[in-house]
């Protein structure tokens, strides 16, 4: 059974156990990096088990609109997803994103969608996210990078109206090419 909860102290033995390819370390970051996050209470921590052992982690941010200019009031942010890489390949990174959307509307009714940012170089967490019912807003290389990433969007239950919100944001994410 696949489950998402927020993380307690009690994981953290289980988190240890989780093991990320070089790659996807590279764009997740590390399980001690995970572990050691201190996001001043804007930034939520959470599991992803399969039969009651953890198989990966996210973090929700509450402040994203905040950061992210293509983020309007009431998006909250997906950031540092990650599956342990033994369980990668069995459709349990698209389970866990079509969950996703559901579990955050029941727990954060005040936010209407999910955004995230996927370095354009990363056509598997891509094709996951189209899956899950991800859709494109636009590109953006946040300050300082060089790096393109895609900004992904979907709707939290019961805010269908969204898509006409971050549409008209499109124009104002700086159009940069993936290439």
């Amino acid at each position: 059974m696949l489950r998402l909860e927020k993380w307690t102290e009690a994981h953290r033995a289980g988190l240890g156990q989780i093991q990320l390819s070089e790659e996807q370390s590279a764009y997740s970051g590390s399980v001690d990096a995970f572990l050691r996050s201190d996001d001043a209470g804007a930034v939520e921590r959470f599991v992803i088990s399969k039969n009651d052992r953890p198989i990966g982690y996210f973090k929700i941010d509450l402040a994203y609109a905040a950061l992210h200019p293509f983020c309007p009031v009431g998006g909250l942010g997906l950031k540092a997803l990650a599956l342990d890489w033994r369980e990668q390949g069995q459709g349990l990174g698209t389970k866990v994103m079509t969950r996703l959307g559901p579990y955050l509307s029941g727990h954060y009714r005040h936010y209407h969608a999910l955004y995230l940012m996927v370095d354009c170089r990363n056509e598997r967490a891509m094709r996951c996210y189209f899956k899950a019912g991800f859709e494109r807003a636009g590109l953006y290389s946040p300050p300082g990078s060089d790096d393109a990433h895609h900004v992904m969007v979907t709707p939290l239950e019961g805010h269908f109206w969204i898509r006409q919100m971050w549409q008209g944001q499109v124009g104002q994410i700086n159009t940069i090419s993936c290439e």
